[in-house]
């Protein structure tokens, strides 16, 4: 789900630490555990911003609903929901029709989609913050630059 995101970032990461003259293999392993918590998190708030992101600011109107993405939105709903919605996102997920698009994001309104991911966003970050943290007992890693990664994509709106 978060590979779009990682790739570029991962690469650069691990120019510049061996540019640096860090070739330790555990120091490179933490930098890759917490740019794929960072790339998970970007990923999370992509798919997000696409269903419920104001076009004009992204940049575009979303189509992950019509579709049918295997997106954030859509895989927490199915957590959430009742049979009933179940039936209903199942019909209409997927289906390139605003009626449909407008029904699936009644549902989401329902489930209070757009609260859970402000939780799950606070709650992501926050363990990305730890692990951050962490660093200064378990590496030589400069945790000012995740921290620049990490603030730049963290409450985004585009």
């Amino acid at each position: 789900m978060y590979g779009y995101a990682l790739k570029p970032t991962k690469r650069a990461s691990t120019i510049a630490m061996y540019m640096s003259s860090c070739n330790s293999q555990d120091e490179h392993k933490l930098a890759e555990t917490i740019l794929l918590k960072i790339g998970h998190l970007f990923q999370m708030q992509d798919d997000y911003l696409d269903c419920f992101g104001n076009p004009d600011t992204i940049g575009k109107i979303g189509t992950d609903i019509q579709e049918g993405k295997c997106c954030w939105p859509i895989v927490k709903a199915l957590e959430m929901c009742d049979q009933n919605q179940r039936q209903t996102l199942d019909t209409n997920y997927g289906i390139n029709d605003e009626k449909c698009v407008a029904i699936v994001k009644e549902i989401y309104r329902d489930l209070n989609i757009q609260e859970v991911y402000t939780e799950c966003e606070e709650c992501i970050y926050n363990d990305i913050c730890v692990m951050i943290d962490d660093l200064k007992f378990k590496s030589n890693l400069c945790p000012v630059i995740f921290y620049e990664m990490l603030d730049k994509i963290y409450k985004r709106d585009k």
